[in-house]
């Protein structure tokens, strides 16, 4: 089976701030690979697996195929857990389009630490890796301007997600948000201060990675390149790493934030409802939806990319939603995906 002999590099690491909410290891694969059916996609996990067992040196692991989902009307998400013995210790996920490998990721959850031996690689340097070094691959073009992007449909009302699993109630007088800077410098606004700041932003566009977009809403806020203005390292940052009040996290290109994103307190002419992500989360309309934290409480300045929550489990780096990149590009032979 192709699947079996196409995967042409892994790497495995530690992530300390996705340790904080239960996913410590992070691992990813890459492939040229053909994938036309179930039992293709199935081959290419095992292989994936076989690696992955051997970078964390951790054995007796399974895979248990739990389903598939379109995303975006031309990316199939296929999802497997891992486990070992009756526990469930990660999640592996495999991504193609129009049969084509675009890349194999997961994690592996807390109660998977004690099948790693205390001399592991990962657990003493943080990375291990086998076969060609995983660089982070980027579309090359935009796609056809369109009134709808690639992949969208338009609906009337938001679909509300929570990775959170329900929807955080959080009392507006004890909110904050903490800004940090490259050197470690913070500053922390009360919501109030935000209001005072936040100014009319607007009609934008919202577009969600599974494939459906909320036209025209008016939104109240600070723009990125406002509010992180005077943080040390601003000008040396390459990404905008930001906490939901639950752990959640997502990684923004730092060009793309101070261009395009703000941090949002209030839309429509109301403040921002609890169900997007009030009292206040992160937005832009050259981004994915994912990539705004909801419930922010902490935006930090970083040199180095690191996943956040949903970049972790298979999707884009940088996600803009003019190229389509919706997942990370794992497949040295796909660069355009329009």
């Amino acid at each position: 089976m192709s699947g079996v002999q196409g995967i042409i590099g892994c790497k495995a690491y530690l992530s300390r701030r996705l340790a904080q909410i239960g996913m410590p290891v992070v691992f990813e694969c890459s492939s040229t690979d053909k994938l036309t059916s179930l039992d293709d996609v199935k081959a290419e996990a095992l292989a994936g697996l076989r690696v992955l067992s051997e970078l964390t040196e951790s054995g007796g692991l399974m895979i248990i195929y739990s389903g598939h989902e379109l995303i975006g009307r031309s990316f199939d998400l296929f999802s497997f857990r891992i486990v070992s013995g009756q526990s469930e210790v990660g999640n592996l996920r495999i991504v193609t389009r129009k049969s084509t490998f675009v890349n194999l990721t997961g994690v592996m959850f807390t109660n998977a630490l004690p099948l790693l031996p205390a001399e592991s690689d990962l657990l003493m340097r943080g990375y291990v890796s086998s076969g060609e070094v995983m660089d982070r691959l980027m579309a090359t073009r935009d796609c056809p301007s369109a009134d709808v992007p690639v992949g969208q449909v338009t609906i009337p009302k938001f679909v509300i997600y929570s990775a959170e699993g329900e929807i955080p109630r959080i009392e507006r007088g004890s909110w904050k948000l903490r800004l940090k800077g490259l050197d470690g410098d913070q500053v922390e606004l009360s919501l109030a201060e935000v209001m005072e700041l936040s100014r009319d932003l607007g009609d934008e566009d919202f577009h969600c990675v599974t494939g459906w977009s909320v036209r025209g809403r008016r939104y109240l806020g600070i723009p990125l390149k406002e509010l992180l203005k005077g943080l040390s390292g601003l000008d040396e940052a390459k990404w905008v790493y930001s906490w939901s009040v639950s752990g959640y996290s997502s990684v923004m290109p730092t060009d793309v934030a101070l261009d395009s994103a703000a941090l949002i307190a209030g839309m429509d002419g109301k403040a921002l409802p609890d169900e997007n992500g009030g009292p206040a989360r992160i937005f832009s309309p050259l981004l994915y939806g994912w990539k705004g934290t909801k419930w922010v409480t902490t935006i930090e300045l970083l040199k180095d990319y690191e996943d956040g929550y949903w970049e972790a489990l298979a999707y884009h780096e940088r996600g803009l939603v003019s190229r389509n990149e919706r997942f990370k590009i794992r497949n040295p032979l796909l660069t355009d995906l329009c």
